[in-house]
């Protein structure tokens, strides 16, 4: 159901699907869904901004 839904959203116009809830990318990665390369997963996102801002605040630190 998920992968027929995401080719709806493609052919009407999508450039990329935000999968807004957390069971959503398992539930792709499962199917192998050719839709993954355009799916942003905002868990992922969040978790990479986290790491990338504790990045730069370390850095930040050691250039006191």
């Amino acid at each position: 159901m998920l992968d027929r839904l995401s080719a709806e959203l493609v052919r009407r116009g999508a450039e990329q699907l935000i999968l807004a809830c957390t069971e959503v990318p398992p539930a792709l990665n499962a199917i192998d869904s050719s839709f993954l390369p355009i799916a942003l997963d905002p868990t992922l996102a969040l978790a990479q901004a986290c790491v990338d801002l504790w990045q730069k605040a370390r850095t930040d630190l050691n250039h006191l």
